[in-house]
């Protein structure tokens, strides 16, 4: 294991978001364990749930598809060139509050020890990653028409 650079390893022990060098969708979590990454990995050494919940949503997925690089087998590059380019929107604070919430909620059912043997679980979960979704179209302001595009519903 490599030694994190002496100028930059206390970014590690902060809460951070990480991301996959490579994966099929955006899988970005969040770590607050002051644990350290290795070398497939990639974080932001920030404690926010909110963008969190942003850079997960099916609409900033759907634009990352449309500027990112790709690879074989449709494998998508989580690159700062590309990530740096997505559109966050800035909000209320009572309106992140919203999106920290669910988040919370979503930690709270994933992080059970029997998450990946209840099926009801992984279906509260699902419910609340829709309502994320529901809320980021609200607050990009998207018509039907654009949802039906993201979500491939299209007529």
């Amino acid at each position: 294991m490599q030694q994190p650079q002496t100028g930059i390893f206390h970014y590690y022990e902060r809460p951070k978001i990480i991301s996959t060098d490579i994966a099929k969708r955006c899988e970005f979590t969040f770590d607050n364990s002051g644990s350290y990454i290795d070398a497939t990995l990639f974080c932001f050494p920030i404690d926010d749930k909110y963008l969190l919940a942003l850079l997960n949503s099916r609409l900033l997925e759907a634009y990352y598809k449309s500027i990112s690089s790709t690879i074989r087998g449709g494998f998508l590059r989580f690159k700062k060139i590309y990530i740096e380019q997505l559109p966050v929107k800035i909000t209320t604070d009572s309106k992140r509050k919203l999106f920290i919430d669910l988040i919370d909620k979503i930690f709270a059912i994933t992080r059970d020890e029997d998450y990946l043997q209840k099926q009801q679980k992984q279906t509260k979960v699902q419910t609340l990653e829709q309502e994320i979704d529901q809320m980021v179209y609200q607050l990009y302001g998207l018509t039907e028409e654009e949802i039906a595009i993201i979500t491939g519903n299209e007529k």
